[in-house]
C-alpha cells in the first residue's frame, strides 16, 4: 500500500477545492454506487495482502472477485486503472479495491456496473499498490446506465474517490473543464466530506448546501483549473 499511502499523505498536505455552488442532490442516502457488495472475507484478504505484507502467500494463484467496476484516472503514472471494489460490511466503514488489467480487446462496461472477474494475482511495480490481477476474464452481472459526467466519482469506493481527488488537485490542467459528480456527507453549510470517515477528504463549496449536517449529498459541476488554485464550479 506504499504508493496509495503516499498519495494520502499528499492529500493531507495540499488537498482543497475552492468553490462550488448550486447543483446539490440530497436524495442520495446510502451509498457510493447503484450496486453494493458486502464481503468481510474479501476485506480480510485485502488487509492481509496490502496492510500485513502477506501478498506472497497469494501470488500467482487464480481467484474470482465480484464487485463494483471502477475506473481511476491516475495522472501520477499517466495511466487509467481498473478496479473491482466493495465494502467489508453494511456499516461501510471499510472498503477494499482489487486492481486488474483487462484482457486485450476486452469490452468494458460502464463504471459502476456490477461485475465478476477471474484472474491471477501478480506482483508488479506498475500496479498502484504492488499487486494486480492479470489474464482476467470479466463477466457483467448488472450494467449501470451511461453517466453524463466525465468523472463520475459516485462509481468509486470512498478510498478510490480520495485518490482520484488527489490526482485532480495535483494535476488540475488534465481535468480542467471536465464534468464531475461526487457523493459525500455534509460537514457544514459549504463543505462536504468523505461519507463514512471524518477528515479523510473534504470538498469546500461556495454557496450554501441546503441539507442538514450529517446528511449525504451528491454535488455535480465542472472542474476548473485557475492559476494556482482549482475548484469545482457547480452548474
Amino acid at each position: 500500500m506504499k504508493k496509495l499511502i503516499s498519495l494520502f499523505a499528499v492529500l493531507l498536505i495540499c488537498f482543497s477545492f475552492a468553490a462550488c455552488d448550486g447543483n446539490i442532490d440530497t436524495s442520495a442516502t446510502d451509498g457510493n454506487s447503484d450496486y453494493e457488495i458486502f464481503d468481510s472475507m474479501e476485506y480480510s484478504a485485502y488487509v492481509n495482502i496490502f496492510y500485513e505484507g502477506n501478498g506472497s502467500d497469494f501470488e500467482n494463484k487464480t481467484y474470482t472477485k465480484e464487485g463494483v467496476f471502477g475506473i481511476l484516472q491516475d495522472e501520477y503514472s499517466g495511466v487509467t486503472r481498473y478496479y473491482v471494489w466493495g465494502y467489508a460490511d453494511q456499516t461501510k466503514c471499510c472498503d477494499y479495491q482489487w486492481e486488474f488489467v483487462p484482457g486485450e480487446g476486452a469490452l468494458l462496461p460502464e463504471a459502476g456496473s456490477l461485475v465478476k472477474i477471474s484472474g491471477s494475482l501478480v506482483a508488479d511495480n506498475d500496479a498502484l499498490d504492488g499487486y494486480w490481477f492479470e489474464d482476467v476474464t470479466l463477466e457483467v452481472i448488472k450494467e449501470k446506465s451511461a453517466s453524463v459526467y466525465d468523472y463520475d466519482l459516485t462509481t468509486l469506493s470512498p478510498t478510490l474517490v480520495r485518490v482520484q481527488l488527489i490526482n485532480m488537485q495535483v494535476h488540475p490542467l488534465v481535468f480542467d473543464g471536465k464534468s464531475v459528480t461526487v457523493f459525500g456527507r455534509v460537514l457544514d453549510s459549504d463543505t462536504i466530506q468523505h461519507p463514512y470517515y471524518d477528515e479523510a477528504w473534504e470538498l469546500d463549496c461556495v454557496g450554501e448546501i441546503n441539507a442538514t449536517t450529517g446528511n449525504y449529498v451528491t454535488v455535480s459541476g465542472t472542474f476548473v483549473a485557475e492559476g494556482a488554485s482549482s475548484y469545482l464550479q457547480i452548474n
